[in-house]
């Protein structure tokens, strides 16, 4: 790894982590499979806070399935902190 791409994937980590802080670091980590967004996000069951792109953060593998948004959303379910990957 060359020292521009670390100093990236570490800018990135702590832009990440101040996201966390400004939402509220996440007790749960869900990870949705396909179509489960509709009964979590669309079912009310999940306040987002935050959407972030997997295209915006390197070395994060961007989903090429149908269905699967490519997002780490950041926000509460029943005012606990949660971060979904969806």
């Amino acid at each position: 790894m060359t020292s521009l791409h670390s100093s990236k994937v570490e800018s990135d980590a702590r832009d990440l982590e101040s996201r966390f802080t400004k939402n509220g670091s996440p007790c749960i980590g869900i990870i949705l499979g396909s179509g489960q967004s509709r009964v979590l996000i669309n079912g009310n069951v999940l306040k987002p806070n935050e959407s972030i792109s997997y295209k915006s953060i390197l070395e994060f593998p961007v989903p090429k399935v149908p269905g699967h948004a490519g997002e780490l959303i950041l926000g509460t379910i029943d005012d606990i902190p949660v971060a979904v990957l969806s």
